[in-house]
C-alpha cells in the first residue's frame, strides 16, 4: 500500500496514514470536540449575565478562568467551574458599583 505524503508547517514532507498520524487525527478530533463544548459553554454563561455583566468584563472574567485552568494539570476539568466563579465575581462587582 503507498502512503500519502504531506508537507508539515516548515514544508518538511512526511508519510501519512501510520500509527502516528492516526493518533494526531484522533487527537485532533478530539481537541476539536472540546473546543466546541468550551464555546458551547462561554455562550451559555454569557446569556444568563445578558444584561447584567458588560461584555468587556464577561470577557475579561473568562480570560482570567482560562490562564488560571491553564496553569493547572486538568484545564478542561477546571475551566467550567474557574469561569462561572470568575463572572460571578464580576457581577457582584457591576452590582456593588450600581448600588454605590
Amino acid at each position: 500500500m503507498k502512503k500519502a505524503t504531506k508537507p508539515n508547517s516548515l514544508g518538511r514532507v512526511f508519510e501519512c496514514g501510520g500509527s502516528l498520524d492516526k493518533s494526531l487525527g484522533a487527537c485532533r478530533k478530539l481537541a476539536a470536540k472540546f473546543f466546541q463544548m468550551k464555546g458551547r459553554f462561554i455562550e451559555r454563561l454569557r446569556e444568563e449575565v445578558k444584561g447584567h455583566v458588560p461584555d468587556a468584563y464577561f470577557r475579561k472574567a473568562i480570560l482570567e478562568a482560562e490562564a488560571l485552568a491553564s496553569s493547572t494539570g486538568y484545564p478542561w476539568l477546571l475551566l467550567p467551574v474557574l469561569a462561572e466563579e470568575k463572572v460571578g465575581n464580576a457581577q457582584q462587582w457591576v452590582r456593588r458599583q450600581r448600588n454605590i
